[in-house]
């Protein structure tokens, strides 16, 4: 919503692309201000963007764009689904579902109307929902589910040369700590988001990245490609390619967190990273080819040995 009011999300019909719908709605309730506006499209299984838009051409992909669903519809079609509505029990699993939803928007008249609509489908009145919502339980102050990320890219490494050392910690056994630093790569990419541009100055050579085994530096990779092929591309449209992968939710948390990083130094940071991550890779791929020359050496050695008593 930097630039428009509007956001129409694109995906597959499919069951991939009806979740990945669902991730970018909850993205976006905390973002519908009164005026803004998210509508999704739903293309035909295998399609993508641009296949389809050379399959049916460009006024009727832009005719399904205006025909496509607004978010309160997907919100309550899908919250509804496998529900009888009709019944007291699915209008209780309704509104159970709903009510900590609803709570994300921002106050105003879209919230309100949301809140309406709730209440027109559960027969109640909208006092009623409104005394239910106070006493629903704020999604922000949930637990986050325990996830385990893999470790930052330099664990292990000692630090780089004047670097401030770490200091034993002060706190007692058993004691966590409560940050964790995130992977450089994870790093780099909320970067990305937040301002795609920094990507334009990058020259570094990124066929490594595009190989490696990791999936964020994979989409690292993939992420900073789009920038540079579409320079005028927007946060949400690079935002839709995590979708459908494990790091989607992750990203989305760290986008919404405190922007630490100065806008002035964003684009130094982020070079200094991507060089890291490359060079990261390059020792990684050194220390490969040195065991397989060892392992060739010694399968070598061993031919020779088993050959010598023959040849007495």
């Amino acid at each position: 919503f930097r630039a428009v009011s509007e956001v129409v999300f694109c995906f597959d019909g499919d069951a991939a692309g009806l979740n990945a719908a669902w991730r970018a709605l909850e993205t976006s309730l905390p973002l519908m201000e009164d005026g803004r506006r998210v509508r999704f499209l739903f293309l035909p299984e295998g399609d993508d963007p641009d296949t389809h838009v050379r399959k049916v051409g460009k006024d009727k992909f832009l005719e399904q764009v205006e025909q496509s669903v607004p978010l309160e519809q997907f919100f309550f079609d899908k919250l509804s689904e496998d529900l009888d509505i009709d019944s007291i029990e699915g209008k209780a699993r309704l509104s159970n579902l709903a009510k900590p939803l609803i709570r994300q928007l921002p106050k105003g008249v879209y919230g309100q109307l949301m809140l309406d609509r709730l209440s027109d489908t559960l027969g109640v009145s909208s006092e009623s929902l409104d005394q239910f919502m106070a006493t629903a339980p704020d999604p922000a102050q949930r637990p986050p589910p325990p996830e385990m990320a893999p470790p930052p890219e330099d664990h292990g490494a000692p630090p780089p040369y004047g670097a401030p050392q770490s200091r034993p910690s002060d706190r007692g056994p058993g004691v966590a700590l409560t940050k964790i630093r995130k992977p450089a790569s994870i790093k780099a990419i909320e970067l990305l988001l937040r301002n795609p541009e920094i990507a334009l100055a990058l020259e570094a050579n990124l066929e490594s990245l595009r190989y490696a085994e990791d999936e964020s530096r994979k989409l690292l990779c993939t992420l900073i490609e789009k920038v540079q092929n579409e320079p005028q591309i927007e946060t949400y449209t690079l935002l839709g390619y995590c979708y459908g992968t494990h790091l989607g939710g992750q990203l989305t948390q760290l986008l919404q967190a405190e922007k630490i990083t100065p806008q002035e130094g964003l684009e130094e940071e982020f070079k200094q990273i991507i060089d890291n991550i490359l060079s990261d890779i390059q020792q990684k791929l050194h220390l490969l080819r040195l065991k397989d020359e060892l392992k060739s050496r010694i399968s070598a050695a061993n031919e020779s040995n088993a050959e010598g008593p023959d040849q007495l």
